[in-house]
C-alpha cells in the first residue's frame, strides 16, 4: 500500500479549476519530484495534500485513510509537513522561535525513535542555525532562510515533507548544500514530495518523476528510464 495516493484529484480556486484529475503515489522511504512549468500546478498539488485545498474525502490517501477533506492542521498532526514556496518565516521571531513553533501541532514519537527530530538534530542538519538562531530572519541568506523553512517543517517530526521550490532564488553552491541534506532526511523515515523547476537537480534527488503541463499529469516514470525528448514534451507541450 503507498504511504501517500492521490486519486483523480482536482482543485479549484473559486471557479478556476488548476487541477484536473491527478494519479499520484508515494511509498515509503522514496523521494518523487515533480516538474512542470509556472502555472502548471505544481504548488497547488502540494497545498491539497496539505489541506490548503480541501476536496473530497477519497481524493487524498494517507496510509490508505481519506485525507482530502481534512484541515492543515489535522494534516500536519497526521504527519505531513509543507516547506512552503518562498519560506514563509515568522519575522517579529529569532530563528530558534521559528524552529520551535513547527514543533506546536505535529506528530510526537518516541524521543529516540527515528524521525524523532529536535532541535539539536536540526541544528546537526544545519550548524549554521545554530550560530544565528538568536537571530531575526531577515538578517540571514536566502539559503539559510530556507534552511530555517526545513527545519521548521521537520520539527513537526513529519512522516512525509512536501518541499515546494526549495532552491528558488538561491545561488548554485547553496542549492547543492541543501540539496545534500535531503538523503539525510530520507534516512530518518522521512519520504519527499519535491516540487522543483530545475529539472537536472530534481532527476538527480528523484526515485520517481511526475511532469505537470497545465493542472494535468503529461508524464511519470523513474528518471534514469525517461528521455531529454519525452521530458521536454511533457513540460512544454507538442
Amino acid at each position: 500500500m503507498p504511504l501517500l495516493e492521490a486519486r483523480k484529484l482536482t482543485a479549484f480556486y473559486g471557479d478556476f479549476q488548476a487541477l484536473y484529475g491527478i494519479d499520484m503515489t508515494l511509498d515509503q522511504g522514496e523521494t518523487i519530484a515533480i516538474i512542470g512549468a509556472n502555472g502548471a500546478g505544481k504548488s497547488t498539488f502540494l497545498k491539497a495534500i496539505a489541506g490548503l485545498i480541501r476536496g473530497a474525502p477519497d481524493s487524498v490517501l494517507f496510509d490508505g485513510e481519506p485525507i482530502g477533506a481534512l484541515a492543515a492542521s489535522d494534516i500536519v498532526k497526521l504527519g505531513i509537513a509543507l516547506v512552503p514556496e518562498g519560506r514563509r518565516l515568522f519575522p517579529s521571531l529569532t530563528v530558534e522561535e521559528n524552529l520551535r513553533i513547527g514543533a506546536h501541532g505535529g506528530k510526537m514519537r518516541e524521543p529516540k525513535a527515528q524521525g524523532q527530530w529536535t532541535l539539536d538534530r536540526v541544528y546537526s542538519l544545519f550548524p549554521i542555525l545554530k550560530e544565528r538562531r538568536s537571530s531575526a530572519p531577515s538578517t540571514l541568506s536566502g539559503g539559510q532562510q530556507q534552511m530555517a523553512a526545513i527545519g521548521r517543517a521537520l520539527m513537526s517530526n513529519p512522516r512525509i515533507l512536501l518541499c515546494d521550490e526549495i532552491s528558488l532564488g538561491l545561488a548554485p553552491i547553496i542549492i547543492t548544500d541543501i540539496y545534500a541534506t535531503l538523503p539525510q532526511i530520507e534516512a530518518e523515515g522521512t519520504s519527499i514530495v519535491l516540487v522543483e523547476q530545475d529539472i537536472v537537480q530534481a532527476m538527480k534527488v528523484a526515485d520517481r518523476l511526475y511532469c505537470f503541463q497545465e493542472g494535468r499529469l503529461s508524464l511519470a516514470g523513474r528518471p534514469e528510464t525517461l528521455t531529454r525528448e519525452q521530458i521536454h514534451r511533457a513540460y512544454f507541450g507538442s
